[in-house]
């Protein structure tokens, strides 16, 4: 996939480029979670889904990589992929 396409991919969905943005080195999705959803520090189930689902969608796509292994349900680690680096350079993020 180009680059341009993935940009388009990643604006198209409003979740995908606030997830992306909020990715840094050592991501837990909680963390994620906590920036994206503030409401009286409460965390819902839905926001976790959310976050799942738009996490593995960035995992096909080849920007983030899972640095634990694929069975640890808690504390799952992401980092950025060379290629996810370059596309949030691309986004001046």
């Amino acid at each position: 996939m180009k680059q341009i396409e993935i940009i388009s991919w990643l604006k198209s969905g409003k979740n995908r480029m606030k997830i992306f943005v909020n990715l840094n080195e050592h991501t837990i999705p909680s963390e994620i979670v906590g920036k994206m959803f503030e409401r009286s520090g409460r965390k819902a189930i839905p926001d976790y889904i959310i976050i799942s689902r738009v996490l593995r969608e960035l995992r096909d796509k080849k920007l983030i990589r899972l640095m634990v292994k694929e069975k640890t349900k808690v504390g799952r680690l992401y980092e950025l992929t060379k290629i996810g680096k370059l596309i949030k350079k691309k986004l001046k993020l």
